[in-house]
């Protein structure tokens, strides 16, 4: 049973129509049917040409060996050194002239240097009354006439524990401790006077007097923690030492001490 189908339905493609007759699939290619409504042959794809692919010839290359470069060693140039005699210097002026050395002078040892001797203490100064702390009696008397001349009256204490009871109560502005030998820094006996409070020790001007110290020796005040060191030999003159260092002290820290009173309303 042949079922015509037109050919201007069957799209350009491969497609399959269902057979009324027998229900069969029946496939078709659109794309062998001709202008003219006929079929073009099929083309099978074993009759297609072959295409071999083509090698291309073999290209030799041959290395290309540069020209040989000649080197030529360079030789340098010599050069003559002629050596050069030095000039001859005559024996007269070859010796330095000698020269004198001045004379030298033995350096005066610090403790020979009379520091108190052009001190002036100005008329109607009074240096401040404190505490007086001694071993050495004889000493004492005359540390204490020395310093009632400038107005200065010292209470005497029996020991350095007493001193620091009294200081506790009331602070001096003045402590005087005299021994005979010092020991070496820091002199352990006036420990509990020189070991106060910050704030309350720049308010104590302490004095250490003893027989192998020398006065106004700066060095040993700072180790022994004093601000004044006085030799024995010089207790009659101690009124001198005690001004000249408190104004020196005054000059260093005056400013400092005002300023502290202000701020704590002292």
């Amino acid at each position: 049973m042949v079922i015509p189908v037109p050919a201007e339905k069957i799209p350009p493609k491969p497609v399959t129509f269902t057979c009324k007759g027998c229900s069969g699939k029946v496939p078709i290619d659109g794309s062998r049917i001709r202008k003219d409504g006929t079929l073009a042959p099929e083309v099978s794809p074993a009759a297609a040409p072959q295409v071999q692919p083509v090698k291309p010839p073999p290209v030799e290359v041959k290395p290309v060996t540069p020209p040989p470069v000649e080197v030529k060693p360079v030789t340098p140039p010599q050069v003559e050194v002629k050596p050069v005699k030095a000039p001859r210097v005559e024996p007269s002026l070859a010796k330095a002239p000698r020269v004198k050395a001045p004379p030298v002078t033995p350096s005066v040892p610090e403790s020979s240097i009379d520091l108190l001797e052009h001190v002036e203490i100005p008329e109607g100064t009074k240096l401040p009354s404190g505490l007086l702390i001694s071993e050495n009696p004889d000493l004492s008397d005359a540390l204490r006439v020395s310093l009632d001349t400038a107005g200065s009256k010292l209470k005497t204490c029996a020991s350095v524990a007493e001193a620091k009871e009294l200081m506790m109560l009331q602070l001096p502005p003045l402590v005087i401790y005299v021994g005979k030998t010092i020991t070496e820094p820091p002199f352990a006996m006036i420990h509990p006077i020189t070991s106060l409070e910050p704030n309350q020790r720049r308010r104590v001007f302490i004095v250490l007097v003893g027989d192998n110290l020398s006065t106004m020796d700066g060095n040993a005040a700072f180790y022994h923690g004093v601000n004044l060191v006085i030799a024995s030999k010089d207790a009659h003159r101690a009124h001198k030492a005690l001004f000249s260092a408190m104004e020196y002290e005054r000059l260093l820290t005056g400013y400092f001490l005002d300023t502290l009173k202000e701020i704590e309303g002292v």
